[in-house]
């Protein structure tokens, strides 16, 4: 079968009849499916890569309950061949449970894809699944000190702890070219004899499907396994291809949720920790922050700064000092590592990283210091090595590099390395200079 989209059939439907049992929110960092109280949220961990954060709530187990699957296991379950159309005919009540919305239907198999398309994402072609850890609140105290007691022996170890309670608490995964299914289910739920029962089938060249929800809000990254654990643990074993039927809920880009309302079932879901990770990362947005603020009820509002404030370790060190306005810092921020050791002074302005004034290494000695020459833009920023031998030299005027030799670079013995020359903030001429001095390369804009 000749595939030229990656996909086997897709279609738009016009979900008149649903009900809503269960949909997807989403907001700036990811999304969550829920029915009357969320059961699964994924959301970018902003480590700088496409690794994600992904939690399931201990108040639901799964969606295998009979509201939600029965009149859909006998298409899904028996490994025959089906359509968008047989699928939908077959599964009218089925459907229903979904918001009253367009949905995308679309049936993927990875084992008809063409194999020679390079200018086309192959989807499901490269896959896993992840079986995110439940979120306990009962016992958040007691996971904040199994945290704490790590914190403390790294702290002592090394001067330094890797990774934050949010990475300690959360489960996570990388996507990049791997598409990943997010299971709605704890692990310790399958049933060895069902997942040999799906072993079996597939062996005798049946393929039943597996279901999964998503929106287009979020480019249909957070794949929701709604039916299909143990069909998708048989694949995965033998080492073969899953059939997929994708439902995905069409968002308008513009449409947004209640704030309020939003923000109560993440903060009621979630460890505090992660909530404030969310908060952070995707609800500071100063037009949000208004919004919350305006709600003294929203549980978002203690973690909008006001005024001088400290940020404190887990141990009770101070992490940072600095003036909020609405949550946005304004003027010097003072930061340290976990030891309690200074890590950086920045300046801002008006919420903007306008530039590093002063930073250390871990260990003490002097990582970069900034000679200001006009209200802490203009000036000259001077990185050194762990031996205190200047590393490099950036020169700045009105904010930017500014005209002629005004970037050079050294190595630890004190012989420079490379230099480049700006005119109106642009590189005209960089050099790289060999340990005699002797230019090695050279590049003219």
């Amino acid at each position: 079968m000749k595939n030229e989209f990656h996909h086997i059939e897709s279609y738009k439907y016009q979900n008149e009849n649903g009900i809503g049992l269960i949909s997807i929110k989403h907001f700036g960092l990811g999304d969550y499916l829920l029915t009357d109280k969320p059961i699964a949220i994924n959301w970018y961990d902003c480590h700088g890569s496409a690794g994600k954060y992904v939690c399931l709530l201990k108040h639901i187990v799964g969606l295998n309950g009979e509201k939600v699957i029965s009149g859909v296991r006998d298409v899904l379950n028996s490994g025959e061949e089906t359509s968008i159309n047989d699928f939908i005919n077959e599964t009218n009540s089925f459907i229903r449970i979904f918001p009253k919305c367009n949905l995308q239907l679309t049936i993927y198999d990875p084992k008809v894809y063409p194999e020679e398309h390079s200018d086309f994402h192959l989807k499901f072609r490269e896959w896993d699944f992840v079986f995110p850890e439940c979120v306990d609140k009962e016992n958040e105290n007691l996971i904040e000190g199994q945290f704490l007691k790590y914190f403390e022996e790294s702290v002592l170890k090394s001067g330094r702890a890797t990774g934050d309670i949010v990475d300690f608490s959360t489960s996570g995964y990388y996507g990049g070219y791997t598409d990943y299914f997010v299971a709605t289910q704890p692990e310790s739920s399958l049933n060895q004899n069902r997942i040999e029962h799906y072993e079996n089938l597939i062996k005798m060249g049946k393929r039943p499907y597996c279901l999964i929800f998503n929106t287009t809000a979020n480019d249909k990254d957070n794949n929701y396994l709604v039916d299909g654990h143990h069909k998708l643990q048989a694949y995965k074993n033998l080492k073969t291809e899953p059939r997929i039927i994708e439902v995905s809920q069409i968002v308008d880009e513009h449409y947004l949720y209640d704030w309020d309302s939003q923000c109560e079932e993440l903060f009621n879901s979630l460890y505090e920790w992660q909530s404030k990770h969310i908060f952070d990362e995707s609800f500071k947005d100063e037009k949000l922050v208004n919004k919350i603020i305006g709600n003294p009820q929203n549980p978002f509002n203690r973690f909008i700064k006001q005024g001088y404030h400290e940020e404190l370790w887990i141990n009770g060190n101070i992490k940072s000092k600095a003036n909020y306005t609405n949550n946005i810092e304004d003027g010097l921020v003072e930061y340290f590592y976990e030891s309690g050791r200074p890590k950086s002074i920045v300046f801002f302005d008006s919420g903007k990283q306008i530039r590093n004034i002063k930073a250390w290494y871990d260990s003490g000695e002097i990582l970069l210091n900034f000679k200001e020459v006009n209200k802490q833009k203009d000036g000259i920023v001077e990185r050194f090595h762990r031996n205190g031998q200047l590393e490099s030299t950036d020169v700045f005027e009105n904010g930017i590099p500014a005209d002629g030799t005004s970037s050079i670079a050294f190595n630890q013995n004190g012989q420079k390395t490379y230099e480049a020359i700006y005119l109106n903030g642009q590189t005209i001429n960089r050099k790289h200079f060999d340990s005699n001095g002797k230019i090695i390369k050279e590049y003219n804009r």
